[in-house]
């Protein structure tokens, strides 16, 4: 580029400067506002036309992404550095020394800033292969290039460097925000939705106390002190639903500790593999087991009714599921009683499954009262029908302090569903796994970064 004045070239020298030695160190694509700024200060924007900004902008962004390489390429394999503890480690380990938090949980100190992909590296250099990323938590892996182009944004940056109580004090663009990003992908029939900024637990506790408030206005019980006490909620043996102190009582083996609501534990489908060879006797189990549920929701009439069914599409503690008619006569059952039907989606959700919902496998019209969501999709919250409103907003609240800048997390995860077909990845990962004959699909490499 060239300007007419050494001084005018000094100033957007020193704004380049400024702006490689923050990509430098933050290792994310800087927007070219900063610069803007210095040189309306200087009072020397006339010399900037419309074609040279747009210029100075494209240059800017092609040099921070040359310059994002401060993070890792992508790895191919895990790789074996060292067995030797390194002096990172030894130090790691006598900061946690001072601290009873996660002193026995820790299982790698890990170096954030040279993982990528699947792989993380480890104190020790060690570059391993992370097949559940943390969890689930990382849908795309470590430092993916959808998820750093994101926090360029402006909309991340507003949000990022506020904590804002945005259920009370949104921006003016929060809201088209919802309807553009979270609108598209909400469940058949659940046009409402709850965001939730605590976490997925809250989110979980959250669709509960919608469901019995629902429960309790349509039955008109009496509801004047502690309406979780007044009825009860059907879980399922082997379900995992959070760990708050209401979702750790919805867990078979911890309802008895943790004894905050009334909990019926209805048995789950145990099926027997190969499905084709045992698909008469899981027939029978699962005719069981909802005749099971059918019988335990009428002994509670007298005493404390159901007042919500909450189930997992696929268990995530033992990994189970059952059939789609299990799925769907369940939700029929619900219907019959009519008792809200909550599908807990914060582990299933955001297209491991090969659909963005795993509900959606079970091919039914109306699949659910409320969705809730969370985990691969960055930002928790509920879907729920128009009537699951409460009455008094306060009912079911939330500050949604860190709900903003996920909302962009999560605006990059669909773009990157999307721009790498995953969906469609996805199947053919399944279809590798259960097709007698895996040579026939297509051998593909799925990059580290999906």
């Amino acid at each position: 580029f060239f300007f007419n004045d050494t001084a005018t070239t000094e100033i957007y020298t020193r704004s380049i400067v400024g702006s490689v030695r923050c990509v430098q160190e933050t290792g994310y694509q800087r927007r070219v506002h900063g610069d803007y700024q210095a040189i309306m200060n200087f009072g020397v924007y006339h010399r900037f036309n419309r074609i040279t900004f747009t210029c100075l902008k494209l240059f800017q962004e092609g040099l921070s992404r040359v310059l994002r390489f401060y993070y890792p390429v992508d790895y191919t394999t895990p790789k074996f550095i060292s067995g030797k503890i390194s002096a990172q480690h030894t130090s790691a380990l006598s900061e946690m020394a001072n601290y009873s938090v996660g002193r026995d949980s820790v299982q790698y100190f890990v170096n954030y800033r040279r993982s990528k992909g699947n792989f993380f590296v480890d104190a020790n250099k060690n570059v391993i292969l992370d097949l559940v990323c943390q969890g689930g938590s990382l849908p795309l892996g470590y430092n993916n290039d959808y998820m750093l182009d994101a926090v360029s944004s402006s909309a991340f940056d507003q949000y990022l460097l506020q904590k804002p109580i945005i259920q009370a004090y949104p921006s003016h663009d929060f809201y088209p925000l919802i309807r553009k990003i979270l609108t598209p992908i909400s469940p058949q029939g659940l046009k409402d939705i709850v965001l939730i900024g605590a976490g997925n637990s809250t989110a979980v506790e959250m669709a509960i106390r919608a469901a019995i408030l629902r429960y309790i206005a349509l039955h008109k019980l009496d509801s004047s002190h502690f309406p979780e006490k007044a009825v009860s909620i059907m879980s399922f043996d082997g379900a995992s639903h959070g760990t708050s102190l209401a979702t750790l009582s919805l867990s078979k083996e911890n309802s008895q500790n943790f004894p905050c609501l009334n909990v019926i534990s209805a048995p789950f489908p145990k099926a027997r593999t190969p499905l084709a060879e045992n698909n008469e006797e899981n027939t029978k189990n699962e005719a069981k087991c909802l005749e099971q549920c059918s019988q335990l929701i009428s002994d509670q009439l007298k005493t404390n009714p159901v007042a919500a069914i909450i189930i997992e599409p696929i268990q995530h503690k033992e990994t189970r599921m059952a059939s789609r008619q299990f799925f769907r006569k369940l939700r029929q059952l619900a219907k019959e009683k009519g008792i809200p039907f909550i599908v807990n989606e914060v582990h299933t959700g955001g297209g491991s499954t090969g659909k963005l919902w795993a509900h959606e496998h079970w091919m039914v019209e109306d699949p659910a009262d409320i969705v809730v969501f969370g985990k691969k999709l960055q930002v928790s919250g509920y879907f729920c029908k128009p009537e699951f409103r409460p009455e008094n907003p306060k009912e079911i609240t939330d500050c949604w302090n860190d709900v903003g800048w996920r909302l962009m997390q999560l605006q990059a995860v669909l773009k990157a569903i999307q721009g790498l077909d995953l969906y469609n990845r996805a199947n053919n990962t399944c279809l590798l796994y259960t097709s007698p004959s895996p040579r026939d699909l297509s051998t593909s490499r799925m990059p580290s970064s999906a």
